[in-house]
């Protein structure tokens, strides 16, 4: 058997993803893909986030709470500048634990961190208490675009339920 033979049967009996479709005012028509692992990802054409362009949504919630995962995303969403900041500002406390300077030296800033810091995943997920909580995931690079804190993703965690704000370095 050729490989191409191999290949071309594979591919068709690749089952189809599950997908579950909602609409939602914020948002719009939305489509839900559930991956693999049984989590659900948001497709839309682009969902930025703030100044940050390829924000990827992932929602690993089960059917039942799409509803509400989505519910707390736009209420992010529509607080996304105030959540920018608290998220920037866990990227400086951690940078100025860490002692990380810039190219020349001098101390990371917010400045360095609002123009260099990145968010390139916001994560919706079912906490232990049942709250829906949001982990945002970002980097942080210097100004010759060196990543800064150990190549660590930092995380912010967000209770939906009750506001409380979490941080942690990944990775």
């Amino acid at each position: 058997m050729k490989i191409r033979e191999i290949f071309h049967r594979k591919t068709k009996e690749a089952k189809e993803a599950e997908t579950v479709e909602i609409c939602h005012e914020r948002f719009g028509q939305c489509v839900l893909e559930k991956d693999d692992w049984g989590a659900f990802m948001l497709i839309l054409p682009s969902l930025p986030f703030g100044k940050h362009e390829d924000v990827e949504i992932e929602l690993d919630v089960t059917e039942e709470k799409i509803a509400a995962a989505v519910r707390c995303l736009a209420e992010i969403y529509d607080g996304q500048e105030s959540y920018l900041t608290k998220f920037y500002e866990g990227i400086l406390s951690f940078c100025e634990e860490w002692e990380e300077t810039d190219s020349e030296g001098n101390a990371v800033t917010m400045e360095l961190v609002e123009k260099n810091g990145s968010l390139f995943r916001v994560l919706v997920q079912e906490g232990g208490e049942g709250n829906m909580v949001i982990s945002f995931s970002g980097m942080m690079f210097d100004d010759e675009g060196e990543e800064l804190l150990g190549c660590h993703s930092v995380i912010m965690e967000i209770d939906c339920a009750t506001g409380e704000i979490g941080y942690d370095l990944e990775g």
